[in-house]
């Protein structure tokens, strides 16, 4: 009777056996492929959403991967493109990247759909930590990169939130080139208003902030295509037309002007009628009193202060020379962009032999309380309002010792700020001390 019962027992269990692994084995086989089939549904939705209607892609799409970058034939993928796919009834591709700005707790994800044309057909931002998001400012930013090519004319970037639509606008021109460099697409061609724009940063670093254009539109009048007043104060920039041709005419804050053609070429002298048109249409500021004041602030017996013609092209809105004693020195005053594209007002002076000798900054904190940025707070004296210690650090510094020993962790964008308006104060000293006035 055991060994019946024994058999009757291990028979059941055995039954049991074949039939939960059957069971298992049927649910695997009927589910197995519904999982592949939404994990893969997932991984095309993105890619979906930014194709024309009818769009399919199939196992070969994926023609490359920064997972496995050497399976694919692409060639020069910078590293923020994770991934490209081929449409399969030939209406284009879709592109996978990040960007990061310096507000990034972790990357943008973005995916782009670009038609057989060479234009974006779709796009989609899938992740986004900054702490501002630029669609909040500009909620049809996004629409604008639609229909455009490669040349992303007209595409700019979101006030208030420069730095990240900045970063996507430049991932979006690396994915497009990945596509061009690989001769998928055609390039964009831009226009002559657009090329001329695009040198305002090299040319006129005073209506940039960190390579971005930092400026109010000024409207189109005569032949003036295009106008740009920047909000330091610095000067302008106006595309101009001349019969077929177009130019770049940039002003600082003394009224000096330069004409450039598309190639970056200086032909000022060529297009006299340019330029004084460019002059006709800014409005001078007088920046004398506010460069007095932080003049005698440290120097309060400064006699003689004449001022002097800046030929520069920067942050710098005002040079003057004056004397204490028997000495000569020269002041620049500066008013690069920081936090919230506020200026600071900076004032450098530099003695006969090219060395700083005072710099004095008005402030450096905008927008947020000292408590929330310790770099700035620990650049403080007990005033609160006097940077001594680290503006000390300027003290005979010249052009050739300026080094990134200025700058302040925690403060790095103030403080670089600070070092760029000195970097422009020697510039303008030796375009002064070139041709002494």
């Amino acid at each position: 009777m055991k060994i019946r019962h024994f058999i009757i027992t291990t028979a059941i269990l055995l039954v049991i056996m074949v039939v939960f692994g059957a069971a298992a084995f049927g649910l695997n086989f009927i589910t197995g492929p519904m999982i592949e089939a939404n994990n893969a549904g997932a991984e095309l939705a993105p890619l979906l959403a930014v194709m024309p209607e009818g769009a399919s892609f199939g196992g070969d799409a994926l023609i490359y991967s920064s997972a496995d970058p050497s399976a694919s034939t692409l060639v020069n993928v910078p590293a923020n493109v994770l991934s490209v796919y081929k449409e399969a009834n030939g209406l284009g591709f879709a592109i996978r990247c990040t960007a990061e700005s310096s507000y990034s707790e972790s990357p943008m994800e973005i995916t782009i759909g670009i038609d057989a044309e060479g234009k974006i057909c779709g796009i989609q931002l899938d992740s986004y930590s900054d702490s501002v998001d630029f669609r909040d400012n500009d909620a049809n930013y996004l629409n604008s990169y639609i229909g455009k090519d490669s040349a992303l004319a007209d595409v700019g970037t979101v006030s208030g939130a420069t730095y990240s639509s900045t970063a996507f606008k430049s991932a979006v021109e690396g994915a497009m080139g990945v596509l061009i460099e690989n001769d998928l697409i055609a390039a964009g061609v831009k226009s002559d208003a657009q090329i001329l724009a695009e040198m305002i940063p090299a040319l006129h670093t005073g209506l940039t902030s960190g390579g971005m254009l930092k400026a109010e539109a000024v409207a189109a009048s005569g032949n003036i295509v295009e106008g740009y007043k920047a909000l330091n104060g610095s000067g302008y920039a106006f595309i101009v037309k001349n019969g077929e041709a177009s130019y770049l005419a940039i002003v600082n804050a003394s009224g000096a002007c330069k004409v450039y053609d598309t190639t970056g070429a200086d032909v000022t002298e060529a297009n006299a009628a340019v330029a004084e048109e460019a002059l006709a249409a800014i409005e001078a500021v007088d920046f004398s009193e506010a460069a007095a004041k932080m003049i005698s602030a440290k120097f309060a017996d400064a006699s003689e202060i004449t001022p002097m013609v800046l030929t520069t092209f920067g942050n710098v809105v005002y040079a003057c020379s004056f004397k204490t004693g028997e000495s000569t020195y020269y002041a620049f005053y500066s008013r690069p962009l920081t936090y919230g594209d506020n200026a600071m007002e900076i004032c450098t002076v530099i003695d006969e032999n090219g060395a700083i000798v005072d710099q004095n900054v008005k402030q450096m904190a905008f927008g947020h309380g000292v408590e929330y940025m310790p770099g700035i707070k620990d650049l403080m004296d007990a005033s609160g309002s006097v940077y001594g210690e680290y503006l000390d650090r300027f003290n005979g510094i010249t052009e050739g010792t300026l080094s990134d020993d200025v700058l302040v962790s925690s403060a790095t964008i103030s403080s670089t700020a600070v070092k760029l308006a000195t970097s422009d104060a020697f510039a303008a000293f030796n375009s002064i001390k070139g041709g002494e006035q």
